[in-house]
């Protein structure tokens, strides 16, 4: 009669660990792969804007290198949004109209070398969504950014708090960025 051997206890601890010791290996490679991603920065500084019913809103874009290695930017997603100040309505009201978010690209220079800064002044004109008096309020925010590392590993960053998400040949599939972009429009 057939007997299935499924071995002792310390077999299978042994067997165990050596799966649970790849898994640790592969983690701590990713962590030391993204740690000089890591250190790339980008945001916007505090809008500012013209007066009057076709406003042009400007905020300065930073992109800071403080690794020890130079990186590449292949491309950022600049989103702003705009809050339009509507009509009076009634003694010291004032009514709030959301407009459209304006989303910009830009495909800043080929390299920012380690522990340097890259700044672009960006501008935007938003559309008034009619009735407006004028802008109120504009917020200006990095959505996302494509970093190539000194490896020439391809990062996706994001402004969300997420750590960077390495992509390659097997994930070209869909282009983050542009799905970045479907989302934010749609939304």
């Amino acid at each position: 009669m057939f007997h299935w051997d499924l071995g002792s206890i310390p077999e299978w601890f042994g067997g165990v660990s050596f799966v649970l010791a790849f898994v640790i290996f592969g983690n701590d490679r990713r962590n030391r792969d993204r740690a000089q991603v890591d250190q790339v920065g980008a945001w916007l500084t505090n809008p500012s804007w013209t007066v009057g019913a076709a406003p042009e809103v400007t905020s300065e874009l930073v992109i800071a290198n403080k690794s020890s290695l130079p990186v590449v930017i292949n491309e950022i997603v600049c989103v702003m949004e705009p809050d339009w100040m509507g009509v009076p309505d009634g003694p010291g009201r004032i009514t709030h109209v959301k407009g459209a978010p304006v989303v910009s690209h830009r495909a800043p220079p080929s390299s920012i070398p380690p522990g340097e800064e890259w700044r672009h002044e960006f501008k935007w004109r938003p559309m008034n969504p009619g009735g407006a008096a004028g802008l109120g309020r504009a917020k200006a925010s990095v959505g996302e950014m494509q970093v190539i590392d000194n490896a020439g590993r391809t990062w996706l960053v994001s402004s969300r708090g997420r750590p960077a998400q390495r992509y390659g040949k097997l994930y070209l599939m869909r282009h983050p960025i542009a799905s970045y972009r479907r989302k934010r429009l749609s939304s």
